[in-house]
């Protein structure tokens, strides 16, 4: 009897524990459509900067770089992630976390995939490869007739927790700066982010303080932010690619808000105060001292967004999985200026701005961009400013593409020693810095694109550019006069450093005016862009 019994219950057993066991199956994409699929094991593997594995990715470079690297630490991603064990498992929710993952410097690149069902668990995987974050620098350049240099030392990456620290010393026609940063977008493992900085110039000091908490995800139900920040610096004003005087001045800027999201899909809002005073101090070339202006004022904002993502390489960098977003962005801003709030005047300031991304084909894209703010009200601000962009990408089969841009800006209420300036760095690459002056500018620029194949030691890539900007600023007793210029240009893209920085060399030539400036323009400069 003792044995029969001791029979049952060992099958008993065993059957009970082939019913509790879940069969694992490697993932499929139509597993996705099941119903209450959870997270199951999420495994994350924070890569090296270089695959030694690969035959082009195995030299003393290579090798020594991933030593000295401090990889990205597990839980850094892991408190980046947008789902957790347990939670409910959404596709999209891969993607996004894909996405912020890429946007940290350190992170070159970022890959979430489900590897294995197990009951109603999805196992996932997180692939991430580093940048070398350790950055020092050396900088020389020229742009519009104006030269600079500069030295820095720069971490984004701190031991691997994701803070980053910059120091930087920069020369050039408007001052030398001392520049103390530190940022940290995870502060104490939450989604709160703290950036502050230090600066020291030959023309006064500044800081800047800012705590806050953003619309981390689409879906993220609230945000708060305070910041603050002071500069004291001389600012140059131009005529004809000369400056004729520096304006004193001292900007202090403080604000706070609290924003939310609405029940009905795609809506957010916020509230806020802003406290702005600029005041004015003379200096050699300008004694004039002018009247301070002070903004103090509660205002309200509500935003309607869609969200769409693709992904390219050779768009605005190279080798490099860019996110572009093709959504539809719509904001207005209303705020409420007072003598009583502390403000000089009182004005209702109105402010919005549109943004679309447009995808044509798979061989065109096009972005534009709209933005107004006007203050409504008898007092010296009285007045509106409106700027437009549009931006036109165009694909071919071996990833060279041609680019169109154009920007508008008309503005009625500029503040003391304010200009709108060509020239240079600011458009019309062809002549000297400030060259052109005014409130109102128009600027349309052509591009053709070259992404060249060649990769020594996949550290950087190289491009060229053939280029050609036409364009005029006006007003402020300034006739319109359009200019134009044409050149080539060369281009180097680090693609294993997060600096994210691509070196610009351009030779350009004037087409109009050519007997009152210099024959040809060098500019060399970084850009965070093509």
């Amino acid at each position: 009897m003792l044995k029969r019994f001791t029979v049952l219950l060992t099958c008993a057993l065993f059957a009970s524990s082939n019913i509790d066991a879940k069969e694992c199956l490697a993932w499929q994409d139509n597993f996705a459509h099941q119903k209450n699929l959870v997270v199951g094991d999420i495994t994350i593997i924070a890569g090296d900067i270089f695959t030694l594995s690969s035959d082009k990715e195995h030299n003393f470079l290579h090798r020594a770089a991933n030593k000295l690297h401090i990889t990205s630490k597990a839980p850094i991603i892991r408190q980046q992630l947008l789902f957790a064990p347990k939670e409910h498992f959404s596709l999209d929710k891969l993607q996004e976390s894909e996405r912020l993952l890429r946007k940290n410097r350190y992170i070159k690149d970022a890959q979430i995939r489900p590897t294995q069902l197990c009951g109603q668990a999805v196992d996932i995987l997180v692939n991430t490869q580093d940048n070398w974050t350790l950055t020092p620098g050396l900088s020389l350049g020229s742009s519009g007739g104006k030269s600079r240099s500069g030295i820095s030392l720069q971490e984004h990456n701190l031991f691997g927790l994701g803070k980053s620290i910059a120091l930087k010393y920069k020369k050039n026609s408007e001052r030398n700066s001392t520049l103390l940063a530190y940022k940290d977008s995870h502060l104490f493992g939450s989604r709160k982010q703290l950036s502050a900085s230090l600066q020291d110039n030959s023309d006064g000091k500044g800081y800047k303080l800012d705590l806050n908490q953003p619309f981390y995800a689409i879906d993220s139900q609230y945000s708060w932010g305070v910041k603050t920040s002071s500069i004291k610096q001389q600012r140059s004003f131009y005529h004809q690619g000369d400056v004729i005087r520096k304006t004193g001045e001292k900007k202090a800027a403080h604000s706070a808000f609290y924003g939310w999201k609405n029940d009905s899909p795609n809506t957010r809002f916020k509230v806020g105060w802003t406290y702005n005073k600029n005041s004015y101090f003379k200096t050699e070339t300008d004694p004039h001292n002018a009247p301070s202006i002070t903004e103090s004022y509660p205002w309200f904002e509500v935003e309607n967004y869609t969200q769409r993502y693709i992904k390219k390489t050779n768009f605005r960098s190279m080798d490099k999985t860019e996110d572009i977003e093709l959504g539809q962005r719509l904001s207005v801003k209303f705020g409420l200026l007072s003598t009583q709030f502390g403000s000089d005047d009182n004005y209702l300031r109105l402010s919005s701005k549109v943004s679309k991304g447009i995808e044509i084909n798979q061989h065109h894209l096009s972005f534009l961009e709209f933005e107004t703010s006007s203050y409504l009200g008898k007092g010296k601000l009285k007045g509106s400013r409106v700027n437009a962009k549009g931006e036109w990408y165009t694909f071919d089969k071996t990833g060279n593409n041609l680019y169109f841009g154009a920007k508008a800006s008309v503005a009625s209420h500029l503040l003391y020693g304010e200009q709108t300036v060509l020239g240079g760095e600011t458009g019309l690459r062809g002549y000297p810095l400030g060259y052109q002056t005014g409130n109102k500018s128009l600027l349309l620029t052509a591009e053709k694109r070259f992404h060249f194949n060649w990769y020594p030691l996949h550290i950087a890539k190289f491009g060229a550019v053939a280029f050609a900007d036409i364009g005029s600023a006006w007003g402020k007793g300034n006739k319109a006069k359009l200019l134009g210029d044409v050149g080539m240009g060369l281009r180097i893209v680090p693609t294993r450093s997060s600096s994210n920085k691509i070196f610009h060399l351009d030779l350009s030539f004037p087409l109009v005016d050519r007997k009152k400036v210099d024959n040809y323009q060098i500019t060399v400069k970084t850009s965070y862009s093509f």
